[in-house]
């Protein structure tokens, strides 16, 4: 018997429970019907300020958020129902998808962002993928991305070597790559730049950066892979993605699998270092944990 089919299963998904906000009747019945259907315990909310109220009286495992609610935000929603249950998780069901709005949601801990108009099956494997993650705690991902650093510098090491951010900007195109480092060094910041994923992860073995900057397209490989291969390797380095082929998919994906911005082509000076700046910030979080945890030396 499958485990989707088991009995097991379908008592683990008896317990599950499951918020659906959407202001549209026809959409939030026809999403409460095919998960009922599944096993799934269901409330509705057809807008922000009824799911908040729902959410003060019970606790839910996922939320499906629409964003564009006749009262409120459902970006706003979304902040609130994780600041009163951290661990719920959320997907957000949209008409109106953007990158912008994708890379916010992520950001805020949504878990997967779905354009509408949607199949049952796309819903479902959503959800199904969701309440797995929900069960075992965050991803390896976003786990990997707050993990402590292991290091045995001392305080006095680390404090030695903190006045300058290390980046790496992996840019196929020599005028965009060029302006990049310079804008970065001018700055302040320590820059190497390499036009290949392979030269990427060459740079990335052997030493560790803050900040990786990467483009999508390389010539020799999906800037996603480096993407991925760099977090598995060292989680503390920050992920930013610049490309010039945008979309919200990609976007979706970059964020799921560690970056923690995603900035369109083309951008200005002043974008491209507010976003370095906000993407070093973590980096600076995890530096200060060395520090807290590191050694003194002896005298």
């Amino acid at each position: 018997m499958s485990k989707s089919t088991g009995p097991k299963a379908e008592g683990e998904r008896g317990e599950r429970q499951i918020l659906v906000m959407e202001d549209e009747s026809s959409v939030a019945e026809g999403l409460e019907l095919i998960l009922k259907e599944k096993g799934y315990r269901v409330n509705l909310a057809r807008t922000g300020k009824e799911a908040l109220s729902v959410l003060d009286q019970k606790r839910f495992d996922l939320l499906v958020a629409d964003l564009r609610l006749p009262d409120m935000n459902g970006m706003d929603v979304i902040r609130e129902a994780k600041k009163k249950e951290s661990r719920a998780e959320v997907i957000v069901i949209t008409g109106y998808a953007s990158v912008p709005s994708a890379v916010e949601a992520m950001k805020i801990g949504v878990i997967d962002y779905l354009p509408k108009p949607f199949t049952e099956e796309e819903f479902m494997a959503r959800v199904e993928k969701a309440l797995e993650r929900r069960g075992g705690g965050a991803s390896a991902s976003r786990q990997e991305a707050v993990q402590e650093p292991e290091r045995t510098t001392t305080v006095e090491e680390a404090v030695e070597t903190a006045h300058q951010v290390h980046v790496l900007v992996v840019e196929d195109e020599p005028s965009v790559g060029m302006g990049l480092k310079m804008i970065l060094m001018e700055k302040g910041y320590g820059v190497d730049l390499v036009k290949t994923g392979k030269e990427a992860l060459k740079e990335t073995a052997e030493r560790e950066y803050d900040l990786l900057v990467a483009d999508l397209r390389l010539p020799d490989m999906n800037g996603m892979e480096v993407i991925r291969k760099t977090k598995k390797r060292r989680p503390g380095t920050q992920v930013m993605v610049i490309t010039g082929y945008s979309d919200v998919s990609s976007a979706v994906e970059a964020m799921k699998t560690g970056a923690v911005d995603y900035l369109s082509k083309p951008f200005t000076e002043e974008e491209f270092l507010g976003r370095v700046e906000r993407s070093c910030a973590e980096a600076w979080r995890l530096w200060a944990l060395m520090v807290f945890r590191a050694p003194r030396r002896q005298r």
